[in-house]
């Protein structure tokens, strides 16, 4: 049995031969499904896979993909290895108090042990651990896996499903990564174009160069340099002219969070609106730096393996 230490952090026994052997079987089925999930093209596809594998990583009767959008988790794929099938899944969003475990786990990337029941269960009695999905530093899903009857899911259970939540993180942040080059390849190939047809049809006006092309690097350099990485891409794609919603989808962020982006690269770029923010891109004006604005700081957050226990609670779960 696991002996709790403190804050309702849990820990095994430790017995060296069966600890080690039990590791070697985990890793090894977690090689397997992450060359599963490689495979998959889409977002959608791939959080579809992940309530598989989890059924296969932990040995539950039914494990739920729940996609986070903003302080919502909703229910977006079901399986289910009786009956040997991975559906969309049904159910109304579930809004996490603040103060709940499963709130803690979105806050902290930490698995969730909840052999009470809870908010994510199929019932408010329902026993299941859950671990969260994370692409870089942001959370965009679920993985909530429970028994077909009320045997509550362990320790051991709930840290294999966390390290089968960090590699669908690792798989969807290659996803974003190869849709991020394919686009990189594509603006290359259309400025290799139209620098062609300027050497083959050169402007009269030396000066529409600059007016009709891009601005010199120095200039966009020199304009984002207060902007953490983060708030380069959103900056990159609103110069673009995306909404918050499409920037939100392509990055894998909430809509509110892409918001927050903005505001802070108005703030930082000392401009009044997304026009202005665009040209300080393209390098067409130079931004005034406030003097109060810190240089850019590049956190790189890990996502620690804790498990916490959570007391008896209600709510909705999906079906």
């Amino acid at each position: 049995m696991p002996s709790q230490t403190a804050a309702g952090v849990h820990s095994l026994p430790v017995d060296g031969r069966r600890a080690s052997v039990a590791l070697g079987a985990m890793q090894g089925h977690l090689r397997a499904a992450m060359d599963r999930l490689r495979s998959c093209t889409e977002l959608s596809e791939l959080l579809a896979a992940a309530a598989d594998e989890g059924a296969r990583a932990c040995g539950a009767g039914r494990v739920v993909t729940y996609v986070r959008h903003g302080a919502e988790l909703r229910p977006a794929y079901v399986h289910e290895p009786a009956r040997d099938v991975t559906r969309p899944a049904s159910g109304a969003p579930v809004v996490l108090e603040p103060a709940t475990a499963e709130a803690e786990m979105l806050r902290r990337g930490v698995a969730v042990i909840a052999a009470d029941g809870g908010p994510l269960g199929l019932t408010p009695s329902t026993p299941y651990v859950a671990a969260p999905v994370a692409a870089g530093s942001e959370v965009l899903a679920v993985l909530v896996a429970s028994t077909a009857g009320h045997r509550p899911l362990g320790v051991a259970e709930a840290r294999e499903l966390a390290e089968l939540a960090d590699r669908v993180g690792w798989a969807a942040e290659r996803l974003a990564l190869g849709g991020r080059l394919e686009r990189w390849r594509a603006e290359a190939r259309a400025a290799l174009d139209a620098a062609a047809r300027v050497l083959d049809h050169p402007p009269s006006d030396p000066m529409a160069l600059t007016l009709c092309g891009h601005a010199p690097a120095a200039a966009q350099d020199s304009a984002v340099a207060v902007l953490t990485d983060r708030e380069r891409e959103v900056l990159r794609l609103m110069a673009g002219g995306r909404t918050n919603r499409a920037i939100a989808a392509e990055l894998f962020l909430s809509e509110g969070t892409v918001k927050c982006h903005v505001k802070r690269i108005l703030r930082k770029l000392d401009v009044a609106n997304r026009t202005q923010a665009a040209a300080c891109y393209a390098g067409v004006a130079e931004p005034t730096v406030p003097a109060d604005v810190a240089p850019p700081r590049i956190d790189h957050p890990t996502t620690p393996l804790r498990l916490v226990s959570r007391s008896r609670g209600t709510g909705r779960g999906s079906h």
